[in-house]
C-alpha cells in the first residue's frame, strides 16, 4: 500500500503513505519474465499493479556510510 488510492482500496488502517514506502520480500518464484503471460492465482480473480526497484547488491557491506553506500549497488 505505497499510494493513498491503495490504502483506500483496502479499507486497511496502515500507516501513512508520507512516511516512505513499504518494503516486501519478492521471492524469484513470484517474478515474471518479460512478455511473458502473469497466471491469476486462484486466491483471487483480480490481479494489481505496483511499481518495483530492483537493486542488485555487488559487493557485500556492513554499516556502510550513506555517501559509499551506491559504490555497493
Amino acid at each position: 500500500v505505497n499510494y493513498r488510492d491503495h490504502v483506500a482500496e483496502t479499507g486497511r488502517k496502515v500507516r501513512s503513505v508520507d512516511d516512505g514506502p513499504s518494503f516486501f520480500l519478492r521471492l524469484r518464484s513470484s517474478v515474471v519474465g518479460h512478455g511473458q503471460p502473469v497466471i491469476c492465482p486462484r486466491a483471487s480473480p483480480y490481479l494489481d499493479y505496483e511499481g518495483e526497484l530492483a537493486l542488485v547488491v555487488g559487493r557485500g557491506g556492513r554499516h556502510i556510510p550513506e555517501d559509499q553506500a551506491l559504490s555497493h549497488l
